[in-house]
C-alpha cells in the first residue's frame, strides 16, 4: 500500500509512506468515517487494520523547534548537545521550500538541545533572497569556536558560546574594496587554520560565474577575492583540510580547490547533470557524495576524483547529506522523507522514512552526525526520531510481517551470508 498525502490549497499528492505487511496483492482499501483507521485486504486471506493518526507507526515525533523553517544544513557545535541551524521567518502553516513566501526573508541563528528540540538562543541577522530556498547558511570554524552565518548579502560572525556578535560582513558593494558586486552570498567555509572566512558569492543571475571572498572574520573586512567559472552554492572542505569543493549553480560540474591558494586543481562532471546543493565525505575521505535538485545522490572517488555513480534516491530535491559509516549514506529532501542508501550495493536499506509527523512536503533536514537515532527536523512543524539499533528494526518488521526473510529477499539483503530465522526465533 502506498500512502500519500494531497495537500488541500494546491492540490499537490506527494508520497508519504509504503505499508508493508501483506503478502498477496492487495485487493481493497478502506478508511473509517473518523479517519483514523485504515482496512485492507488481499488475497492472502488477511485483513490488517492501520492506524493512520500522525503519532502512530515507526519512529516517534520529535516537536517542532518554533515558529521558524530551517533554511538550510544543520551543524553540531557540540556533538549530541548543541546544534546551529539558519532559520528564517514561517508566515504560514508550512513554507513551500522550492517557492518560499517575500515575507519570510528575515534570517536567525537558531541554537537548539538535539536532545530536547529546545531553542537555546536565536540570533536575528539580516534579511535573504525571500524567494530562493537556499537564501542562508552556516559553517563552524575548525576549532568549533566560531559561526558564520551567510545572508543575502553579507555574512555575521558569531562566538559560539556566547552567541554574541564578533564581526559583520558587508558584500553589498557599497563599499571598498571595489571588486564587491550586488549579487547575493550563497556558501561559506572556513581555512584549515581557521584565520580566514571564505564565502560564495554569485558572480551573475544565471550561475555561470562566481567568486570566493576571503574576509577576515574578526574585522569582518573581505582581504582579496578569487574568481570562479560557477557561483559557489556550497563549499565543503576535504577532511584532511587540504582542497574545498565546490559545487555550482550552472549544472553538475563540481570543482576542487587548493585550500591554501584557492587555486581550481579538479574539475569533477557529473553524469546526469544536476544542480548540487549539499556534500558530505565519508568517514575515510575516500568517497564524497553530492545530492542534487533533482533527487539524485552522486558519488565521487576523491583518489581519483571521478564521478563513479549516481542514483535516483528521492522525489525531488535533496537537502541534507550525511555519512552513518563507510558505506552508509543518509538523506533528506524537499519530499518530508529520510533515506538510507548503501553504497557498495547502490541501493536503499529501508523504505522511505517520513521526516515529519504531519502531511505533506517542505523543508527536511536532520540532526548531523546521527549515533543512536535519526532525528529529523524542520523546525516549524514536528519531525519524527528513528532508532538505529538493528535488534529494533527487526522486532518492527517482525511485528508487521510476522514471517522469516524469502530466500530472495536474504539474497538482496545479506548476502553472502548463509540463511537463518528472522522472526520465527524471537520470544
Amino acid at each position: 500500500m502506498v500512502l500519500w498525502d494531497v495537500d488541500a490549497s494546491s492540490g499537490r499528492w506527494s508520497q508519504r509512506e509504503v505499508l508493508t505487511g501483506h503478502r498477496g496483492d492487495v485487493i481493497t482499501a478502506d478508511v473509517d468515517a473518523t479517519g483514523r483507521w485504515l482496512f485492507t485486504t488481499s488475497l492472502d486471506d488477511t485483513v490488517i487494520v492501520w492506524d493512520m493518526t500522525d503519532g502512530a507507526g515507526f519512529g516517534a515525533t520529535y516537536p517542532r523547534t518554533g515558529d521558524r523553517w530551517i533554511a538550510n544544513r544543520p551543524q553540531a557545535v557540540e556533538a549530541g548537545r548543541l546544534l546551529v541551524a539558519p532559520t528564517r521567518s514561517a508566515s504560514s502553516a508550512r513554507i513551500d521550500p522550492s517557492n518560499p513566501p517575500a515575507d519570510t526573508a528575515g534570517v536567525a541563528a537558531t541554537f537548539l538541545d538535539p536532545r530536547t528540540g529546545e531553542i537555546v538562543d536565536e540570533v536575528p541577522l539580516g534579511d535573504t533572497v525571500s524567494t530562493d530556498m537556499f537564501g542562508s547558511s552556516v559553517a563552524l570554524s575548525p576549532d568549533r569556536t566560531m559561526v558564520a552565518v551567510t545572508w543575502g548579502m553579507g555574512a555575521t560572525v558569531l562566538d559560539a558560546r556566547t552567541r554574541e556578535v564578533i564581526s559583520r560582513v558587508d558584500l553589498s558593494g557599497d563599499e571598498e574594496p571595489s571588486f564587491m558586486t550586488d549579487w547575493p552570498v550563497w556558501s561559506a567555509a572556513w581555512s584549515r587554520d581557521g584565520t580566514r572566512l571564505l564565502l560564495g558569492m554569485e558572480g551573475d543571475p544565471e550561475g555561470f560565474n562566481g567568486d570566493v571572498v576571503v574576509v577576515d572574520p574578526l574585522t569582518g573586512k573581505p582581504d582579496d577575492v578569487f574568481p570562479l567559472p560557477y557561483t559557489p552554492q556550497v563549499i565543503e572542505p576535504t577532511p584532511n583540510g587540504r582542497f574545498l569543493v565546490v559545487a555550482g549553480r550552472a549544472g553538475g560540474t563540481m570543482l576542487v580547490l587548493d585550500a591554501d591558494t584557492l587555486q581550481v586543481v579538479e574539475t569533477v562532471e557529473l553524469s546526469p547533470a544536476d544542480f548540487v546543493v549539499t556534500l558530505a565525505f565519508s568517514p575515510d575521505g575516500r568517497t564524497l557524495v553530492a545530492g542534487g535538485k533533482f533527487g539524485f545522490l552522486h558519488f565521487v572517488d576523491t583518489s581519483s576524483w571521478e564521478a563513479q555513480s549516481s542514483a535516483s534516491v528521492h522525489d525531488d530535491a535533496v537537502l541534507q547529506v550525511e555519512w552513518l559509516d563507510d558505506r552508509t549514506v543518509v538523506s533528506s529532501g524537499v519530499d518530508a522523507t529520510v533515506r538510507l542508501f548503501d553504497t557498495e550495493r547502490q541501493l536503499a536499506r529501508a523504505r522511505p522514512l517520513r521526516a515529519a509527523t504531519d502531511a505533506g512536503t517542505g523543508s527536511t533536514w536532520f540532526v548531523p552526525g546521527p549515533t543512536d537515532e535519526i532525528v529529523s527536523l524542520s523546525g516549524d512543524r514536528p519531525g519524527r526520531t528513528y532508532p538505529l539499533d538493528p535488534d529494533l528494526w527487526a522486532a518492527e518488521a517482525c511485528a508487521i510481517v510476522g514471517r522469516d526473510l524469502t530466500q530472495e529477499e536474504w539474497d538482496r539483503y545479506l548476502p553472502g551470508r548463509d540463511r537463518t530465522p528472522t522472526c520465527t526465533d524471537l520470544p
